[in-house]
């Protein structure tokens, strides 16, 4: 374990010139209206607000490092975007996690940091995560893993949007019209072979193993 630090945790805010992941993934599922009221929570600097602001959304955000004189808004939905993965305190994790699905109306959207390959190899462990080479912490998920954090501290069921980003509802009718539009999607998807399904089943299995190929540039042994 690495000796103690300051973690620099305002150091992982970046400038976005488009809107991040899990806010396209709401406007892509129809789960962001021009109707509703948006609040993110940890905004760092702010570039989802601006954005959604540019296309006539109401949206406010809060940051402890770049806006913390803001309000902490209820809103009908509230994005927690890449934040609880630099948070190297688990308590005051699950706290915030809990804090920013207390203020959603509707839908909170969950999105972090998840583990592949290579990601944090070079890095100093640190409690139950990294510490980075700009001093930052990283809380590095798995995709299952995540899913079953957000559930056990909201008390509420995950749906997967996409790696590392996932929905919890308080609306049901929003939720049901949220499951009802992704199976129209799948059933007019084309019918996938039986051998790219079961990729998909044994996706991060594979995917390790694929790696582990590339890296020694041959079927690994049983022992490796």
């Amino acid at each position: 374990m690495a000796k103690k630090k300051e973690i620099q945790r305002h150091k992982t805010a970046i400038t976005r010139y488009e809107l991040s992941a899990p806010i396209k993934s709401l406007l892509r599922d129809q789960l962001l209206t021009s109707e509703d009221t948006v609040f993110d929570f940890g905004c760092g600097r702010g570039s989802d607000v601006r954005l959604l602001k540019k296309q006539g959304f109401q949206c406010r955000g809060w940051d402890p490092a770049f806006s913390p004189n803001e309000a902490k808004l209820e809103s009908d939905v509230v994005n927690i975007g890449y934040v609880i993965n630099v948070i190297e305190n688990p308590e005051e994790r699950a706290q915030t996690l809990l804090s920013a699905w207390n203020l959603s109306q509707k839908v909170l959207v969950v999105s972090a940091l998840t583990q592949v390959y290579g990601r944090g190899k070079t890095s100093v462990q640190f409690g139950d995560g990294i510490i980075t080479r700009l001093d930052t912490f990283q809380k590095l998920y798995g995709q299952a893993e995540l899913r079953a954090y957000i559930e056990q501290v909201t008390g509420s069921e995950a749906w997967p949007a996409g790696i590392g980003i996932f929905y919890v509802f308080r609306d049901d009718l929003r939720k049901q019209n949220y499951l009802l539009n992704r199976y129209r999607r799948r059933s007019t998807a084309p019918r996938k072979r039986l051998s790219e399904k079961r990729f998909e089943e044994h996706k991060e299995l594979l995917e390790d193993l694929i790696a582990r190929i590339a890296e020694l540039g041959r079927v690994p042994v049983a022992c490796e």
